[in-house]
């Protein structure tokens, strides 16, 4: 994978989420910038504070490729490395700490949508931030080939929660827009299956081309005795 193709993936995730109409808005600025750099800040608040402080940091920053309607954001980074001919990628979703729908927080204020649209959406992302925070599992996709020990630290693998010991291995290194198909199945799960059972059943589905397989000198026949998501 190299820089272009990574950045066509994002733009193709942003597409993705706007077809589910779960786009609020990208940062262009983010966007433009693959390297891991502009979330170096945000990575150190992050193994430093709680998940609801660092959630509220990325907020308050703009820490985010792409800020989904009920306030949950995705970070995209591909650091290429031009003399190994190889990139680390980092791929990561951040759920809301408050799931509490537009919809239902304009009942509250006794309005509907049909009257205002998208008229208090600001007012809305505010409210979220400002709520006590519920339970949430963070998702991480990392690729790194120059921490690949055999059977113990996987080159590519997924991470669910905050924990960095909740590595799961892959057998291969997956692009921006198959981690945001795999954001919509596992946490949108009702307008996944709206797709899946109704409307755009092949466009839903990972195809060959949003992701790569590994070689056996990154993910070994030693590797395959352990559990790991599979890719064929």
């Amino acid at each position: 994978m190299n820089e272009s193709s990574f950045s066509i993936s994002v733009k193709d995730s942003v597409a993705l989420f706007k077809e589910y109409d779960l786009l609020y808005k990208e940062n262009p600025y983010n966007i433009k910038i693959l390297s891991s750099s502009k979330y170096k800040q945000f990575i150190s608040e992050s193994r430093k504070s709680s998940y609801p402080d660092y959630y509220r940091y990325a907020l308050e920053n703009d820490n985010y490729d792409i800020l989904l309607k009920d306030n949950s954001f995705l970070q995209f980074t591909f650091d290429y490395d031009s003399i190994k001919k190889n990139g680390i990628i980092r791929l990561a979703y951040y759920p809301s700490i408050c799931q509490i729908s537009y919809e239902e927080f304009l009942k509250m204020n006794e309005l509907t949508y049909d009257e205002c649209r998208e008229e208090f959406i600001d007012d809305y992302q505010q409210y979220l931030i400002e709520q006590i925070p519920e339970n949430t599992t963070p998702l991480r996709y990392d690729f790194d080939p120059n921490l690949y020990t055999e059977r113990t630290h996987s080159s590519s693998h997924v991470h669910f929660g905050d924990s960095e010991d909740i590595r799961v291995p892959l057998n291969s290194i997956i692009k921006p827009v198959l981690f945001s198909k795999l954001v919509i199945e596992y946490y949108f799960y009702k307008e996944w299956k709206s797709k899946i059972e109704i409307e755009d059943y092949e466009r839903s589905l990972y195809t060959h081309s949003e992701y790569v397989k590994l070689d056996s000198e990154l993910f070994s026949k030693n590797d395959e005795t352990i559990p790991y998501i599979f890719l064929s």
